[in-house]
């Protein structure tokens, strides 16, 4: 798979003062018609389930108050949690941040999880919008993830056909998936992570590998000097 030099945004477009990403969370109280395979994921983060009793779209029952949970607090537009530095998720790590799920410790809490639903740490879904700072060259990266996921390129994060590049469609406790792509040009890329999450654990990291050593770098790791760069806003 080859991401072509016209996806990438004038570097002048890129605020490098906003490091991260933009995180769209939802949440809704019942499994999700369609369970953890594709497009049920990206139904719910399009609000096009519908709630039985009401004939309405589902509620988004994330909670995004930035009250109760620690370091969420004015990181919140509506459902759209801003993360600063890496992502590297665990339902777990809000009481044990060693919890252990995946590569890399400590994790961090799903923003916005438990939420307000009863079964506050089920049927979520995430996507990640960001822009990625990448050399011409072969990528490798990896998700770990429980239970799906879709990374994907487009010139616009929300086009309908972008370029998938990795994804597990399906459900699974927290394992890696691995996935290579070309870099036709030096530039900056838009890229969109989609997770999600059905029942029992959830957890999900996304890091590229270095191109020597092969040592797993989370994206945007401010202290790994070799970490993919990325940042959450662009003018174009």
């Amino acid at each position: 798979i080859i991401i072509p030099a016209s996806f990438a945004v004038p570097a002048s477009s890129v605020d490098r003062s906003k490091s991260g990403f933009n995180a769209q969370m939802h949440q809704v109280e019942a499994a999700r018609p369609g369970g953890n395979n594709l497009p049920a994921p990206l139904n719910q983060l399009n609000n096009l389930i519908i709630d039985a009793a009401t004939g309405q779209p589902a509620a988004n029952l994330i909670d995004n108050s930035g009250v109760t949970l620690p370091g969420e607090a004015g990181k919140w537009t509506g459902f759209v949690f801003r993360e600063e530095a890496v992502i590297n998720y665990n339902q777990d790590a809000r009481d044990n941040p060693d919890a252990g799920a995946g590569n890399f410790r400590p994790d961090k809490p799903i923003p916005g999880i438990p939420g307000l639903s009863a079964t506050a740490t089920d049927n979520i879904a995430m996507r990640a919008t960001t822009f990625l700072e990448l050399k011409k060259g072969v990528w490798r990266m990896g998700v770990n993830s429980d239970d799906g996921f879709l990374v994907s390129s487009a010139v616009h994060p929300l086009d309908a056909a972008p370029l998938q590049l990795g994804i597990f469609d399906g459900g699974r406790g927290s394992a890696d998936t691995l996935f290579s792509f070309e870099v036709e040009a030096d530039g900056i890329y838009p890229f969109t992570l989609v997770w999600w999450e059905g029942g029992g654990g959830a957890n999900v990291e996304w890091f590229a590998f270095d191109q020597v050593t092969g040592e797993r770098i989370l994206i945007n790791d401010s202290a790994n000097a070799k970490a993919v760069k990325a940042f959450r806003e662009s003018t174009v």
